[in-house]
């Protein structure tokens, strides 16, 4: 029971034990949740849940001027599309993407936007693992969160545009070049230069994430 005098009422120092008590107590829950081992993997699913539902409701939008275009380009065949993208003065890699995504799902605009859904959805593990590579584990769960929220992602994880996978490319490519930089390996390097050059092909603003990291 309290401690006290018998039969009589509890005073503020008896409530304050009982209190810290009960913390000490959430805390202690807390930590043994945290430190199971599947932890990890279940915030990650619902971090990734909660990013579809984020992202996943403008999935069925018509598509604006530059979305358009893109489909549009995509749809060309293979060895016309350098042509149409003289005229767009964009890179390729999307729009190679797009094509075959388009002669296997179809042109709708939910089928479309799917194709950009994939990268959003995956750069919530793409950002833990690699705040946990950098940083260590709470920086990872605060990463993760931090994409799955993220309102530019949110965006354009439902357009018809590559920006979805340039989040994706070069938020691996910085982390592979760190990780590289210290000595983990070759197989490193090789990882930086493949994901930097998707980033360049991806979009012509990578020449700047190119510049800083050299």
């Amino acid at each position: 029971g309290l401690p006290g005098r018998a039969g009589a009422p509890p005073s503020l120092a008896d409530k304050s034990i009982v209190i810290n008590e009960a913390g000490r107590e959430s805390e202690r829950r807390l930590d043994r949740l945290v430190a199971w081992r599947h932890f990890d993997a279940l915030l990650l699913v619902a971090l990734m849940a909660l990013a579809l539902v984020l992202h996943g409701r403008t999935l069925w939008t018509s598509y604006w001027g530059d979305e358009a275009i893109a489909v549009g380009i995509a749809a060309h065949p293979l060895g016309s599309l350098p042509h149409y993208l003289g005229d767009d003065g964009s890179p390729p890699l999307y729009y190679v993407m797009l094509h075959y995504w388009m002669r296997m799902f179809g042109q709708s605009e939910l089928a479309t936007h799917t194709l950009s859904l994939v990268p959003g959805l995956l750069a919530v593990p793409a950002a833990w693992w690699s705040a946990n590579q950098l940083f260590g584990r709470w920086a990872a769960r605060a990463a993760a969160a931090l994409v799955a929220t993220c309102a530019y992602l949110a965006y354009y994880s439902t357009e018809a545009r590559m920006y979805a996978w340039l989040v994706l490319a070069a938020l691996l490519a910085v982390t592979c070049f760190v990780l590289a930089y210290r000595g983990a390996g070759r197989p490193y390097w090789v990882a930086t230069t493949v994901l930097m050059a998707a980033v360049l092909y991806l979009q012509y603003n990578g020449l700047y994430l190119l510049a800083a990291t050299v």
